[in-house]
């Protein structure tokens, strides 16, 4: 990452050796390629049957639940300043600073589960009484069922600063394909996740009568996602006139977007560390200046 950063800084203080530094505007538009992980959830605890008047089994129990968290990207947004200068005939570098903004949704899908007895006991007399009734305790009575609540999938929004480093090579004079990489952090954020909860609608003497509602919370601290988020980028670019460009770009990250924390929410294995986002995006350019500047400023050499 370091060598990352000093590269560009020495490109931007090179940028003054050459007279025909050239500068670009783009704005970007995509989604991101659907993706899933899965993750488990371990139960362990005891269950006791009476066998007979003096007589009960005790078997210990590990229960296992397969789930899939289904990543859905509702879309990208990039608005990116680019600097652009020639180093030989036809090959450019190209660094700069956008802002990038993602919706990403989590859906958790139960796949199966498996039960393990692990032990099992017999034991005399009757079962013990685990629980002691609060004399004070009045029972719910729903006047709606949980059923009829609707649950949003929870969603991740994140801005971030995206910090490009590209080679780009014209093939023809308006037609340019570039590769490279990317840095990527945060700098805002939002996770809105759901449930659902109860609420006592009115009190009485024997009861409480009840309705079960939707719960939403929303948590910006920005624990759940990485720092940092490298990346490589490859894309084309065709300029349609003397400042007007329409960009076709891949991005793939190789860090996580979700850090470790963000498991630690849930009494969860899961595994959204390893998500790494792939985006497809397609924008517009403004080349500030002339086109032919490329040409020149490899002359000037």
């Amino acid at each position: 990452m370091k060598v990352f950063l000093s590269t560009i800084l020495s490109l931007c203080c090179l940028s003054t050796v050459y007279s025909q530094i050239e500068y670009d505007l783009s704005i970007r538009l995509g989604n991101s390629i659907t993706s899933s992980e899965s993750f488990n959830r371990f139960y362990l605890y005891d269950q006791s049957e009476q066998i007979t008047e003096d007589q009960y089994v005790k078997r210990n129990i590990t229960s296992t639940n397969n789930y899939e968290t289904i990543f859905t990207k509702l879309g990208r947004f990039e608005v990116a300043g680019s600097i652009v200068f020639p180093v030989s005939h036809g090959l450019h570098i190209r660094t700069g600073l956008g802002v990038s903004h993602q919706m990403i949704s989590l859906d958790n899908k139960y796949i199966g589960g498996n039960s393990v007895i692990n032990s099992v006991d017999t034991l005399m007399g009757e079962i013990p009484k685990t629980t002691t009734t609060n004399p004070n305790f009045k029972p719910c009575q729903y006047e709606n069922s949980f059923t009829e609540i609707i649950i949003p999938s929870d969603a991740s929004s994140i801005w971030s600063l995206l910090v490009p480093l590209e080679l780009e090579y014209d093939i023809i004079d308006r037609l340019a394909i570039r590769a490279g990489g990317y840095l990527q952090t945060p700098i805002a954020s939002t996770h809105y996740s759901y449930g659902i909860s109860s609420t006592v609608i009115e009190e009485f003497d024997d009861y409480k009568l009840c309705r079960y509602v939707l719960r939403s919370d929303q948590d910006k601290n920005g624990s759940r996602f990485n720092d940092m988020v490298l990346g490589m980028t490859l894309g084309a670019s065709y300029r349609i006139g003397n400042h007007i460009g329409v960009e076709v770009m891949y991005r793939h990250s190789f860090d996580g977007t979700f850090s470790d924390s963000f498991n630690d929410v849930f009494s969860f294995n899961t595994n959204y560390g390893a998500f790494k986002n792939r985006s497809v995006l397609i924008g517009i350019s403004y080349k500030f200046g002339d086109h032919k500047g490329h040409e020149e400023g490899v002359e000037k050499l």
